[in-house]
Order: structure tokens, then sequence, then C-alpha cells
């Protein structure tokens, strides 16, 4: 188990906070920036003027020499932003070789190579283009796999499917996708080759729907707090304090504020200790429509009049999105759980956030919502204070008491502690199992009792292996783990035993698919999630399945037809759909790649506190 939740807390911070995501699209038609047209223009030593508008406005520069292939394209030192994010090596060719225009990227010659950085297992890759030669009859440049050549190679296992060449577009551009296809690694660089003699005119590259919308870089924090000491009694506040660019400032709950003063501040995070009852909770509710805003406080809800909160039966969220980038390059095949180890205590949402986009949900309850994401952000993210977090290999431990001003002494090896032992100043890690015993102090109090807690350290199951055996119509799927463990399987991306089958014979398959499969044991945590594409051999996938649907319309209703004859009275009849294999009617949408992955992880959780001095004098 991984501390998931303390890195998506790192990620909310930037999506509502910072232009930081990495760049997902690339719409030349948008044009260059004035910075970037001055910056061509000083930088003659590798850019040269290559064309005017009507008005006589430079719009075209070329490059002059070869630029560096292990970075962005740059002009006059600086990258260029409307290329940032692609790696761009044009082989062996030197001048002429790139052209950027104000509505355009114009690549010349065969060879040269892009680059994508990054990207997971089923993300699609979007091109939009045309011949450069404008004289030509059919400008489109199709088949693709003649001009856009991917490059095979070990980090992505030498695949990438071609999801097809799409409708002609204005000005007889074609729209190309292909799929990312890689089992081995989290995430790969994919690159494309350029085949023709001829030039390319890209007016769109695109990573699966684009960018998320931008927001302004944050640089100073308001804190929303209920209790003692920040710095040494919640742990959110020290993980937020922790990270890089972040400034947070402690505003107490029961402060008198006005909202003109929290909108001085460029996000708001508000700490699960703030009480319903706190002065600030009526202007916080007025400041969600005008402020980025971090709630890691689901009991706000009732009294903003806004929802409700509610304790699922599970501590295991299940992400809607996995392409949302709140998860961007993060491993869900753990699961998503959230830090106490318990049930997450989500929210039933009221009407005021019925558009949201539900990114993950704990049950039947929302666990994490985003609320007006254009503009000034919201989110939810369910988070309680922690006395342990449970990792593969190691134990963190917290210790805490209920007088904010005790010092607790504690010892990892079993014996009882005493004032010579260590102070307890931060969690600490364990790695080998022990019992930790703690005991506090405070001026004016007689000491604690001792209380004490058995550490368990618990290993991550060993991934199971998925083998495939292809026999014409139909393929054979085995999996096998180590000895001592129990196998689950699916076909949706599902981490969750109970969501899954338990494996205990091979699976014959007639149809492909992808097929999701790990191991468990009761004294270990879950196995990381692996996946194999099962293919059949006398069905061409490629050929027939993604080839040809690609040329469908991209919705669903040219896929079915009413039937006049069982038609109701509304006119609504039997749905039948167009593309049959074999004897059974197949949905391409639902089948060719997963939709949504749900995630699960067991999860232990020990819980260490002492108890408050008791009263009395020292004597």
């Amino acid at each position: 188990m991984k501390k998931i939740t303390l890195t998506i807390l790192t990620l909310a911070l930037t999506i509502l906070t910072a232009n930081a995501q990495f760049k997902k699209s690339w719409d030349f038609t948008k044009g260059l920036s004035d910075e970037t047209i001055a910056n061509l223009k000083a930088d003659g030593s590798h850019w040269a003027e290559n064309g005017n508008d009507a008005d006589g406005n430079v719009n075209n520069w070329k490059n002059v020499g070869k630029p560096a292939t292990d970075s962005y394209l740059m002009a006059n030192g600086q990258v260029i932003p409307e290329l940032e994010g692609l790696y761009i090596d044009i082989g062996s060719n030197k001048d002429n070789s790139i052209h950027i225009a104000t509505t355009k990227l114009r690549l010349t010659r065969k060879g040269t190579k892009i680059t994508f950085p990054k990207l997971a297992n089923g993300q699609k890759i979007t091109f939009v283009g045309r011949s450069a030669n404008a004289t030509a009859t059919n400008r489109g440049i199709a088949p693709v796999q003649d001009y856009i050549k991917f490059v095979e190679g070990e980090q992505t296992d030498g695949q990438s499917n071609f999801l097809g060449n799409q409708v002609e577009g204005s000005l007889g551009t074609y729209t190309f996708v292909y799929q990312v296809v890689t089992e081995s690694t989290d995430s790969v660089d994919v690159q494309f080759q350029l085949t023709p003699d001829a030039g390319i005119d890209f007016t769109l590259f695109q990573i699966d729907d684009g960018d998320a919308p931008e927001v302004e870089e944050a640089k100073n924090v308001a804190y929303i707090y209920s209790g003692e000491d920040a710095s040494t009694d919640d742990y959110a506040y020290i993980y937020v304090s922790s990270l890089d660019g972040v400034t947070p400032t402690i505003i107490k709950g029961s402060d008198v504020i006005t909202l003109d003063s929290l909108q001085t501040y460029d996000l708001i995070v508000v700490s699960p200790t703030v009480q319903p009852t706190d002065a600030i909770v009526p202007v916080l509710k007025s400041a969600i429509a005008y402020e980025p805003m971090l709630n890691l406080n689901a009991s706000l809800y009732e009294a903003w009049g806004l929802g409700s909160a509610v304790e699922s039966e599970t501590g295991t969220a299940t992400v809607n999105n996995t392409e949302h980038p709140l998860f961007e390059n993060i491993d869900l095949s753990e699961g998503l759980q959230m830090l106490d180890g318990g049930n997450i205590t989500g929210v039933n949402l009221s009407d005021y956030f019925a558009a949201d986009d539900i990114i993950a949900t704990a049950g039947d309850v929302v666990a994490i919502h985003i609320h007006n994401s254009a503009r000034n952000a919201y989110m939810l993210l369910p988070y309680t204070t922690s006395d342990l977090f449970v990792a593969n290999g190691q134990t963190t431990v917290s210790i805490s008491a209920s007088n904010k001003s005790a010092v607790i002494y504690y010892t990892t090896d079993g014996s009882d502690p005493t004032t010579e032992s260590s102070v307890y100043a931060e969690p600490f890690t364990l790695t080998e199992p022990t019992t930790v015993k703690a005991f506090a102090t405070a001026d004016g109090y007689n000491p604690s009792a001792i209380v004490s807690a058995d550490i368990v350290i618990f290993s991550q199951a060993a991934e199971p292996t998925i083998s495939i055996a292809q026999n014409g119509a139909e393929s054979t799927v085995t999996i096998t783990a180590e000895e001592g463990l129990n196998i689950f399987y699916n076909f949706s991306g599902n981490a969750d035993a109970a969501k899954s089958q338990a494996y205990t014979e091979p699976i014959v398959l007639t149809e492909p698919t992808y097929v999701f499969a790990f191991a468990t044991a009761d004294d270990k945590l879950n196995s990381e999630l692996v996946s194999r594409y099962v293919a059949i051999a006398t069905l061409n996938a490629q050929t027939i399945r993604l080839d040809t649907l690609a040329h469908f319309d991209a919705s669903v209703e040219p896929w079915f037809v009413d039937g006049t004859e069982n038609a109701d009275s509304l006119g609504n009849g039997k749905n039948s759909a167009y593309y049959f294999w074999g004897k059974n009617a197949w949905n391409y949408y639902l089948q060719a790649r997963p939709n949504g992955t749900e995630v699960h992880l067991s999860s232990h959780r020990h819980s260490l506190e002492t108890q408050e001095p008791g009263t009395g004098t020292h004597g």
C-alpha cells in the first residue's frame, strides 16, 4: 500500500492553484503568442522568416541548422510554449525541416520523429493534418500507415493500436488516432516517424481529451484550522506546509473573518479539525463561488445546507475517471485508500453540486468531487487525521495525547518508556515488527499510564503471471502465482476481490479483451494489478475491429436502429446492433478498452493514543 492520498493531496493543490499539468494538447490553429513571434524574429541563427500574411506580417518561420534532440524546441534561448511537451528530432536533415506558422506546424522531411513523453497504457494520441502540397487533388494523408509510422520499442512492448483514419475535416484535414499499448511499465515515451518525402501540415496533436482548464499559480495558501497547534497535531497541515511553493497561513475556525480577506489568498485549504459551529464556516460557504478551495472536511456540508456527510461501509474509494489529472502518473492498482485506514466519510450532494464532476465514490457516497473546475475550482478530498499508515514493508506510527502541551516519551523495543526515552516529535517509520510503548507528561499533572501497540509489518504479495495460448477461434488464459497466494481475475480492471472471480482453472475466451489479475493472502497486502490483452487468432483486431469500426460515427446512435414493427406508443423500437461477431452483438465502445478502473486495497490500521495525564501535583 502506498500513501496514495498524500500524493493526491499534492496533485489536488496543483490542479486547483497552479498551471503545472503536463501539456496534453497542441492546437496550432490558435496562433502564436506575441512573445513567441518576438523570440522567433530575434533568433536569426536558428529561425528564418518564411512567409507573410495578406497584410505583409511574417507568419511563418523555418529552422536553420539542426535543433537539439534532447530538449523542446527553443527560440531566442526560450522554450517555445506552443510546442512545449513535444520532442521533435529531424534526424539527419537540417535546414527547412520544421516550419512554425501562426496556423499550423509543418514538418517537411522524411525521418522526422515526434515523441510524446510519459504516456500510460490505453491513452490515445490524435493527429489532425493534411498534405503540405496545396495543389494536391486530395490533401488528406491517408492511409496513415504510409505517412505516420509508430516507432516500435521495448518500452511500448512493440505495439500501438491504430484506431483509424477518421472522417475528413475542413480544408481537407484528416484525423488519425492511435492508442498506447504497454504492460511493462507505468508510463512510456511514445514516438512516431514521418515516412513521406513531402511535408505534412499538422493543426492538432492531442492526448486523450486534451488539457485540463488552466488556473493561476498559487503562492499563498489559507489553512483553516481549529485546535491548539497545527504544526504538531494536524498531519494535513504538516504535509501541506512541507510542499515546495506552498506558503500556508493558519486562520482559526473561530476567527471572525470576511470574504474579502479570504480572497487575498490563492487557495483555501479547510482542515478536518474545523467544526460545523465555527464562526468561519458560513464565510467558507460564500468563498466556494469565488476562491479555489480544497476541502478536507466532509462534515461542513450539512452546516452549509449543501448536502450531508455519510460514513461509507468501505475504506477504499472507487475511481470513476482514472484519466483525470488528479491521478496523473499515479499507479492505482493498489487502490485509493484514505489515510486513517477506516471507512471513508463521503457526502450526499445537494442540487448545488448536481452538475459536478464526480471523481471517486465510496460505495454509494461521493468521495471526491470538483465544482466549477473551469474557473475557481472547489474540490472535496475526504481526509482524516491518521494514527498509523501501513505500506509495503513498512509502517508509519503517529502518537497523540489529548493534552496538547504534553511531552510524549516512547520506545520501539517493547520496553517501558521513561523520561530518558525518545521524545515524540513527528510520525516515524518502522520496518520490523515490534511493540511501541508511550506515555505523556505535562506540567501540573501526574504522568499518564503507559499504552502500547503491537506493530505488524505487512509485505505485498508478488504479482501473478498471465500466459496466453492462441488456438484459432479461441485463446486460453492461464494465471500463475507464488505458492500460498490466491488469484483473482476480471475483465474490468478491478482490484477488489469481492468484485472479481477466484481463478481455479484456465479461462477460455472467444472474443478479444483485456484480462486483469492480482494475488492475495491473509497476511499480505494485495499484489499489483497486472493485465494482458487477449487477441483471437482468427480475428485480426486491428484490421477488423479497430480499423473498420473507426470509420463509423463516434457516437452511440448510429450503431442501433429502431424496429418499427416493435415500436411502442412513443415510437421507440427494439434496438439492434449493426455490428456482430458470430452470434452476439459486439459493443465496441465498452469492450475495446475498459472504461474506468475500480480499485480496492485491503487496509490494516493500528491506533496508538495515550491517556490524558492524571490530575494532581507532582510529588
